[in-house]
């Protein structure tokens, strides 16, 4: 018996089906560890900031809003993440004072705060 080579139209089936299955799991996968990824980086920025915030502030300087020129670095902010932090006065508590990380609109973080606190003694990153 002579068989024609090729595909069956079953066989196609099979393989889209498969390639489809595949792209359900993958694709939820791989968003996730994208997102996980921005969030790491938001934490790290938030972590170099905070250690000059607190440079800075060791050396009796006040912090001015938003001023990075004054604690030595210039803005981190990205496609991404927008950071800001309140002015820093030589009589503010400093148990209160946090700075953020804000999603910016249009990206995949959009309206999630991720919260640093540099001068507390635990829990000092607060995940959007």
């Amino acid at each position: 018996m002579n068989r024609a080579n090729g595909f069956t139209i079953i066989e196609a089936i099979v393989v889209a089906l498969l390639v489809a299955v595949l792209a359900a799991v993958a694709i939820p996968l791989y968003r996730g560890y994208v997102n996980d990824a921005q969030i790491r980086d938001a934490r790290s920025r938030c972590e170099m900031i905070g250690a000059a915030i607190v440079q800075t502030r060791s050396r009796g300087i006040p912090i001015g809003e938003n001023s990075w020129t004054t604690i030595g670095m210039t803005n981190p902010s990205d496609d991404i993440w927008e950071y800001t932090f309140p002015a820093l006065t030589t009589s503010a508590a400093e148990d209160d004072y946090e700075f953020l990380a804000e999603g910016r609109s249009g990206s995949a973080q959009a309206g999630k705060t991720g919260k640093f606190r540099p001068f507390a003694a635990a829990s000092r990153w607060t995940p959007p």
